[in-house]
């Protein structure tokens, strides 16, 4: 299987809330979203990462990537829910 993304080199603290990212952490490759908290009077941005080498994922992370931490957007990136319950999977590799 090939995957391609096709995106643009910039750090975590660029990116705009909402917007989809490719990014290694613990040496593995991870893609996420940004995600802005302001339900607490602040505006602290965070990271749900939707798919993780090695099976890790969803899962909202506890701390955010550094502001200067590399990453490449992927702007046209869009997800499509399964059609089929069966496919769906919540556990394992997936």
């Amino acid at each position: 299987m090939l995957v391609q993304f096709s995106g643009q080199a910039t750090s975590f603290g660029a990116l705009e809330p909402g917007l989809c990212f490719a990014f290694e952490r613990a040496g593995k490759a991870h893609i996420g979203i940004k995600v802005r908290d302001e339900a607490s009077g602040g505006a602290a941005d965070s990271c749900v990462v939707v798919w993780a080498e090695g099976g890790d994922g969803p899962a909202l992370l506890p701390d955010a990537p550094p502001g200067d931490c590399p990453v490449l957007s992927l702007p046209d990136a869009m997800f499509q829910p399964a059609v089929d319950p069966a496919q769906v999977q919540t556990e394992g590799t997936g």
